[in-house]
């Protein structure tokens, strides 16, 4: 796909780092991101519907979560899969709907 863009790579002397992981994920349900924010009074949960459309969840531990009313939920600023399933783990600990929705699926 490179070479379509006319981008040319030697493996044999390049390298390649991944730098940073995007996880995509939806819950079958809306989110009230109103009733999320509102249970919460940490300063790791960000909701200003003004701004962004978005719930915005920094855990201090790695990367972002960003949930949005439709049950998409975006995971970014991640550096391995490691990190990646455990902010999943750590969004799902955390928000109660999100435990109750997982719990269904299963």
């Amino acid at each position: 796909d490179l070479k379509k863009i006319g981008v040319s790579l030697d493996f044999n002397t390049d390298s390649i780092e991944v730098q940073n992981l995007i996880g995509v994920t939806q819950v079958d349900r809306e989110l009230d991101l109103s009733a999320i924010a509102s249970e919460f009074s940490s300063d790791d949960m960000e909701y200003n519907p003004e701004n962004f459309a978005g719930l915005i969840f920094r855990p201090q531990s790695t990367g972002t979560a960003m949930l949005f009313r439709t049950g998409k939920i975006n995971l970014v600023g991640i550096k391995s899969c490691d990190q990646l399933l455990s902010l999943h783990e750590e969004l799902i600990q955390r928000i109660p709907i999100l435990q109750k929705v997982e719990s269904e699926a299963k």
